[in-house]
């Protein structure tokens, strides 16, 4: 898929991973290929590794899923950089 992100903005904050969120819950977890970035028409896109298991696909998405803080009302941007700050 292609978003509204910056490659640039994604290596200063050192991220190495993507998370899919669906209805609040994490789905999937993605380890981004650096050397696989691409722009078209205003948007961004990588090529995303899944990670199947390991520490922290426990911490992060493990058997059923882990529920994540609400965007705040009004958001349109369907990426969100987690931690957040």
């Amino acid at each position: 898929a292609w978003w509204k992100l910056s490659s640039g903005s994604v290596a200063v904050r050192g991220i190495q991973h993507a998370v899919a969120v669906h209805r609040g819950v994490t789905r999937a977890l993605f380890e981004i290929d650096s050397t696989s970035w691409a722009s078209a028409n205003g948007r961004t896109g990588f090529v995303g590794v899944p990670v199947l298991s390991g520490d922290l696909y426990d911490e992060v998405v493990g058997v059923h899923g882990h529920r994540v803080t609400a965007k705040t009302r009004g958001t349109q941007n369907p990426i969100a950089y987690w931690p957040r700050a």
